[in-house]
């Protein structure tokens, strides 16, 4: 019985005590390059990631910690053949769900950012190749800029070549039982799960 109540114990407090989340980024052709940093009750619980390596603090004590990307403790591996040139490349998946249905995920947007207290900045250029899907991209940023004065987007389209450079930062706070409510109550709305089948669907 102890350890139940126990068990249910770490159960409250994880969904009672708030989660801090903060992560700073880049990604281009370069490849992918940031940190990522998450804090619980207050900083009792603290965890650093960045492609370095993991870091694990508790009360302020460092932990534990995990280096990412060591190569020289790493297996040997066979080396795979190139593929061919001429094999088929996957289709793309289809985007006009998204504007389609573009209402219901401005709304759910509006909403996460009123739950986490959301700060998010991104500035760049974005371009999918098609000067169609491109539009619809820029409708969407231009949209989820409008959502509320937490979030700022600066991206320029590219029409015709793909190509993606962004740097973006993000701040949030949130409690997990809050997000478990907003997830309950938007399932139970017609708009959000045909929403959910288009995007499966494509």
């Amino acid at each position: 019985l102890w350890i139940l109540v126990g068990l249910l114990g770490v159960l409250f407090l994880l969904v009672a005590l708030p989660f801090h989340l903060r992560a700073q980024g880049r990604v281009g052709e370069a490849g992918v390059d940031g940190e990522v940093r998450g804090s619980w009750a207050w900083y009792a619980l603290y965890i650093k990631l960045s492609p370095a390596g993991l870091r694990l603090y508790i009360l302020g004590i460092r932990i534990w910690t995990f280096r990412l990307g060591d190569k020289d403790q790493a297996p040997d591996k066979k080396k795979k053949d190139p593929e061919p040139e001429d094999k088929e490349k996957k289709p793309r998946k289809k985007m006009g769900w998204l504007w389609t249905h573009r209402q219901t995920l401005k709304r759910l947007m509006g909403k996460l950012v009123r739950s986490f207290r959301l700060r998010l900045r991104v500035q760049g250029r974005v371009g999918l190749g098609d000067p169609a899907e491109t539009s619809m991209a820029q409708q969407l940023w231009n949209a989820a800029d409008r959502i509320s004065p937490a979030i700022d987007i600066d991206i320029e389209p590219e029409w015709l070549d793909e190509e993606l450079e962004l740097e973006g930062e993000f701040r949030a706070r949130l409690w997990l039982l809050h997000l478990g409510l907003i997830a309950l109550g938007s399932l139970f709305r017609k708009d959000t799960r045909m929403m959910l089948r288009a995007a499966r669907a494509a």
